[in-house]
């Protein structure tokens, strides 16, 4: 079997919102192998002194948001994660 081709796509962030304050960052990281996608998601919890009103965080987005989704995927160390999907699925590959 030919090597797979993976493809990475980029990375959708949504945010988390609790009583209307931001709690947390939603990441999905989808890699394609071939047509397959391969998604990982992870969630990272906002500190608490961090956390912000929904208002407050869509006005500052553009500033923000960047720092926040990197800090996320450092946080949950979602790259690690999403290769550990690709290797169970090449995995299933194999048989």
């Amino acid at each position: 079997m030919a090597d797979p081709t993976l493809l990475r796509e980029s990375m959708r962030m949504e945010p988390v919102y609790t009583l209307g304050k931001l709690t947390g960052i939603r990441m999905h990281l989808t890699y394609r192998c071939g047509t397959a996608p391969v998604t990982t998601v992870a969630t990272w919890d906002l500190p608490e002194v961090e956390q912000m009103y929904a208002e407050d965080f869509e006005a500052n987005k553009p500033a923000i948001g960047p720092a926040l989704v990197a800090r996320a995927a450092e946080a949950t160390n979602i790259e690690m994660l999403a290769l550990r999907q690709i290797e169970a699925y090449l995995a299933t590959l194999d048989t």
